[in-house]
């Protein structure tokens, strides 16, 4: 008859070499999952700044016009030229170019994001956009007038508005079967399910100006 000689530390030996093996592999699994959900999180964040500057611009100068506003303003986001200073030195006319107006409103955003975590304030697009319009300190004091409140609230709606987008967007891009997409700018009409929003009658039109 024949004998193993398979002794028990040798299979103690073999079990250790397994568990680590399958430890390394969930280590590495676990950084990838890690690293992964921080990019997302890096990606969600710079997309919540996008979709609100995108809605101060929409709300603030929607036609993108280069005459000045009634207190000077001038370019997509109506930069007056004490804000434009604070971030820049570049001439005040600048303002009219998308790439230049684009630096300082993400300069000017992420100042206004840092005044408000520093109160204390959660910053949502809705105070974000509050306090662009009526000024940190009237935020912090909770001395925003009405008209400020106004502004804040059409914002937020917007940002909504373009968050379905992205949300839809990325569920037709996974859709096993192919839906047809939007064939022009709108917004979602309301009770209508994200599983629908690729449908053009899920939609209604944005003003002209918006698209």
């Amino acid at each position: 008859m024949k004998t193993n000689n398979f002794r028990p530390s040798q299979a103690t030996a073999l079990s250790r070499d397994f568990t680590d093996l399958l430890v390394r592999r969930w280590s590495v699994a676990w950084i990838l999952v890690l690293v992964a959900s921080l990019l997302g999180c890096a990606r969600l964040f710079a997309s919540e700044r996008w979709e609100t500057l995108q809605a101060i611009n929409w709300v603030e100068n929607p036609s993108n016009s280069p005459r000045a506003g009634p207190g000077g303003e001038l370019g997509p986001y109506q930069f007056r030229p004490a804000t434009w200073h604070m971030y820049t030195q570049k001439p005040f006319a600048l303002a009219l170019l998308r790439e230049h107006s684009d630096d300082v409103a993400v300069r000017h955003y992420e100042w206004i994001k840092r005044s408000l975590q520093s109160s204390g304030i959660e910053p949502t697009p809705f105070f974000i956009a509050l306090a662009w319009n009526a000024g940190i300190g009237k935020v912090v004091k909770g001395r925003a007038p009405a008209s400020a409140y106004q502004y804040a609230s059409q914002v937020n709606n917007l940002v909504g508005v373009l968050k379905a987008r992205q949300i839809s967007a990325v569920a037709t891009s996974v859709s096993e079967t192919a839906e047809p997409e939007p064939t022009c700018g709108g917004v979602l009409i309301p009770e209508t399910s994200l599983a629908w929003a690729g449908q053009p009658g899920a939609w209604l039109p944005l003003p002209q100006a918006w698209n």
